[in-house]
């Protein structure tokens, strides 16, 4: 008798936390960007600090235009692919000097056409770079040495590595692409350690246009991934299980769906009546989005800890006519990154810092004051305190 009642509170306990564990993954957290959350004080009343990395500049570490930045390993790992340049990852110790590049850009066997994204394995220390047009994954030692290519049923555009609770190892592949080219009806597709799909999300939609805002869809936040449906008012929570819907946005405008990008490019959409050029990023202790309205560049945040939202204006770069001045350009190692050159650097300082008691290794400006036209960017990481 007494075999058979523990037997059925194990049951009951079983289903009890079951029912809690889905309610907590059904459940979605709303974060309001809207204008009633704007902040009259400027961006640096709510840095909490922030360090410099001067990146070394040698003739095999010259970079131009960042797409990303990866940081495992007690490294950077900085992708350079903008169109007319050399596609190469680059590799810095957390100093900020140089270490290697992955620079196998041609034809060959073990070379790649371009680089679309790329990631960092969790376990085996090797580089996997993405060749978009090839269907294809390579990769690379840290060294450069070349280990194995890939090819994939499907076409693929971006990468993220998940470490499971198991030990094991998924990957997450996003398509972007369109039916007729792709190989698969879905714009994500996971796969485990075997390259055998496990999980599909998202059917296609047709027609596919090109998207507005970065290409950094996913965040890693210890076993889980944090994923922005590009161009919709909804995050995702991924792990080795499935994906589940995480925080609800509200902007001040409707979001610009993916599908009016042609007509919004041709001005039969107002910037006025729409939110754009919407980024996302997340850390264990922040969620952040920068987006425009009405030609108005704006950063929207979330702390984690008091669950807070604010909105506050991103000033122009007034080094160039090339948007807004605080350009976050990833995530590395829980703090956001900002990419600072010669011609914008003390505009950057200015904004975050005016009286520089905020920086964690004062010592560092010394490389702002030698910074020159032909000198690496500095990287400049930071925190909000919200």
């Amino acid at each position: 008798m007494k075999t058979n009642i523990s037997f059925c509170i194990c049951i009951i306990i079983t289903v009890i936390i079951t029912c809690c564990d889905r309610n907590t993954r059904e459940s979605i957290h709303g974060i309001d960007f809207s204008f009633d959350n704007l902040e009259k004080q400027p961006i640096h009343s709510f840095i909490k600090e922030y360090k410099i990395i001067p990146l070394e500049t040698t003739n095999n570490s010259l970079i131009g235009d960042i797409r990303k930045i990866c940081y495992s390993d007690n490294k950077f790992f900085i992708l350079q692919s903008a169109m007319g340049a050399i596609h190469k990852v680059l590799i810095f110790n957390e100093d900020g000097d140089f270490i290697n590049a992955i620079n196998s850009q041609g034809r060959g066997p073990k070379e790649y056409l371009h680089i679309s994204d790329f990631d960092v394995h969790p376990t085996k220390q090797y580089i996997s770079v993405v060749d978009p047009g090839n269907k294809e994954m390579l990769n690379y030692r840290y060294d450069g040495e070349f280990i194995e290519s890939r090819k994939f049923s499907h076409w693929l555009k971006t990468i993220c590595y998940i470490s499971c609770k198991d030990n094991s190892i998924r990957l997450i592949t996003d398509t972007r692409s369109s039916k007729s080219n792709t190989g698969t009806d879905y714009d994500m597709i996971i796969l485990n350690e075997k390259f055998e799909v496990e999980q599909n999300h998202f059917p296609f939609k047709e027609p596919v246009s090109i998207g507005m805002g970065n290409t950094l869809f996913y965040y890693k936040l210890e076993d889980k991934i944090g994923y922005y449906r590009r161009q919709t008012d909804l995050v995702y929570e991924i792990d080795c299980y499935g994906i589940y819907p995480k925080y609800r946005l509200n902007f001040p405008k409707e979001v610009l769906p993916e599908e009016s990008n042609l007509d919004f490019m041709k001005n039969k959409i107002s910037s006025a009546e729409v939110t754009y050029f919407i980024n996302y990023f997340e850390t264990s202790f922040s969620v952040v989005f920068s987006f425009t309205v009405d030609k108005k560049n704006y950063l929207g945040i979330t702390g984690k800890d008091s669950w807070r939202d604010i909105v506050i204006s991103n000033p122009d770069d007034p080094s160039c006519d090339c948007g807004r001045l605080i350009d976050i350009k990833g995530v590395c190692d829980n703090w956001f990154v900002l990419i600072a050159n010669n011609a914008n650097v003390n505009f950057i300082l200015q904004a975050i810092d005016p009286e520089q008691k905020k920086c964690m290794n004062p010592e560092n400006f010394q490389f702002i004051e030698n910074l020159n036209f032909n000198s690496n960017p500095v990287l400049i990481l930071f925190r909000f305190e919200i």
